[in-house]
């Protein structure tokens, strides 16, 4: 409610001897009420942007420190990371032989390419990140600023021009509303459809020049939530309170309990007599002027005539701290979207069917962010690598790549292994899916972060290894059991 809506109820409440004010309580839904409880709780709706825009750069800043120096939030992070990245999400490329002649040998050739390519002297323009480093900070900055930016770069490089920058979105000049016809939103360009056209960024850190860079050489990353969100917002945004009060608290905890184990030892003295002013002797002897501010482990304090030692005791019932710790790490690990047991790293009070349970629900976080990864980081990028190669020579394809790039641009992005709570279990369960026709060994082994055709290979020459090693020593061939 605005200041102008408040000055016409507050003189409509006078006028009428609170008629309009109990009005104005009544609402259809109990949560739209105005009540002396809830006066503190009137929100406005407006853009997201316009909204949001003000509060980015302090959500960004605290969850930065936040990330640096919390255990909890670290624990977290890198929980997230490592079951989301793992040792690197890998790329298949599967090109279709019905649809391309000699697609084997093409797909072999863009994974060869491919695997070159990500390596950190050709991925990354200042040569000091590779695709797989690149994931784990493309996601960490997600995680904690809520977005990040890849500025896509041509190079003169004959065989790998296209190279891939991380910006962090410091960059962004928020100082502009309008560029033409077009509006601008703290950094970002839209059209009349609210399309992205532009990213405008600082060309130096804490510079006020900047520099237009059109979309189609910037992949933004980031998670909206509205249809008006054109930025994204730190996922720490629900907790970072909670965390605060968590470490405050924690902090005032140990204090008093490092006060409570050390040994102080006090001596009062008596009010002996002397002269007006006193002298420097009695002084000595009867204790220091200067007051107590700290208690350290060993100390043998003189008290002055008339001084006593008194501490406060406090009321906590029982095991408060525990419980305290315990539920604020509930309502965090629940606004981070993560089982309580992932973020503190404590299974102790969880059977097997719990733990699987919470497993499951964590997997499909991680599938979620897995999933934005693919669709909005890697294969946009993925499709530039390819257009790179063609373009320098480096992949020979068929005269018809750009006007059927989607015959291919077919591939799937190999995800790293999972561990399971009980291996034998699922296994047993994965196999009766197969013999059922529920799923097939290719994803089976997807799911393990594995290609089923590099297990062939593997095994065929395995067994071609067996039967050449048991020839030289004379022995008979072995049985392979179907």
């Amino acid at each position: 409610m605005n200041k102008i809506a408040r000055t016409v109820l507050w003189a409509s409440n006078i006028l009428t001897l609170g008629a309009v004010a109990k009005v104005y309580e009544r609402a259809f839904f109990e949560g739209a009420k105005q009540t002396r409880l809830n006066r503190d709780f009137n929100i406005s709706n407006n853009h997201f942007e316009l909204q949001a825009s003000s509060d980015r750069d302090m959500l960004r800043a605290r969850a930065r420190w936040l990330s640096s120096n919390n255990p909890i939030c670290k624990s977290i992070d890198r929980s997230i990371v490592k079951n989301v990245i793992g040792s690197g999400i890998s790329l298949q490329s599967r090109i279709n032989k019905n649809e391309v002649k000699n697609a084997e040998e093409l797909n072999n050739q863009i994974e060869t390419l491919w695997n070159e390519f990500i390596q950190k002297q050709n991925f990354d323009i200042t040569g000091r990140i590779s695709f797989r480093k690149f994931q784990k900070m493309l996601l960490k900055a997600k995680l904690v600023d809520g977005e990040s930016l890849i500025n896509c770069v041509w190079t003169n490089d004959k065989k790998f021009p296209l190279k891939f920058q991380l910006v962090e979105v410091d960059q962004f000049d928020t100082s502009k509303t309008k560029d033409g016809k077009n509006t601008i939103f703290s950094g970002v360009e839209i059209d009349s459809s609210g399309k992205p056209v532009a990213y405008h960024l600082k060309t130096e850190i804490n510079s006020f020049a900047s520099k237009r860079f059109e979309s189609k050489n910037i992949i933004h990353f980031y998670d909206s939530e509205r249809a008006t969100q054109y930025r994204g917002i730190s996922d720490y945004a629900q907790t970072i309170n909670n965390i605060k009060d968590f470490q405050a608290y924690n902090d005032s905890e140990i204090v008093k309990n490092r006060i409570l184990a050390s040994f102080a030892t006090f001596i009062k003295t008596s009010n002996v007599g002397g002269n007006l002013f006193g002298d420097k002797q009695t002084g000595q002897k009867q204790g220091s002027g200067d007051p107590i501010k700290e208690i350290t482990a060993g100390m043998i304090k003189y008290l002055r005539p008339g001084e006593e030692v008194q501490s406060i005791q406090s009321n906590q019932l029982g095991n408060s701290y525990n419980d305290f710790i315990k539920n604020t790490i509930r309502i965090i690990a629940a606004g981070r979207d993560i089982s309580y047991e992932l973020a503190i790293r404590d299974y102790s009070q969880v059977n097997f069917s719990s733990a699987r349970a919470s497993l499951i629900q964590d997997n499909k976080r991680f599938d979620d962010e897995q999933m934005l990864l693919v669709e909005d980081a890697f294969n946009p990028m993925f499709e530039m690598f390819m257009d790179s190669v063609v373009l320098s020579g480096a992949l020979k394809l068929p005269n018809d790549y750009w006007t059927n790039k989607h015959k291919y641009i077919k591939h799937v992005w190999i995800m790293p292994t999972r561990e399971w709570v009980d291996p034998l279990k699922d296994i047993k369960a994965i196999e009766y899916e197969i013999k059922l026709g529920l799923n097939s060994r290719t994803r089976a082994a997807a799911g393990k972060g594995r290609n089923y055709e590099d297990i062939l290979d593997e095994q065929i020459q395995e067994e071609k290894m067996i039967a050449e090693k048991r020839k030289k020593a004379g022995l008979e061939p072995a049985v392979v059991e179907e």
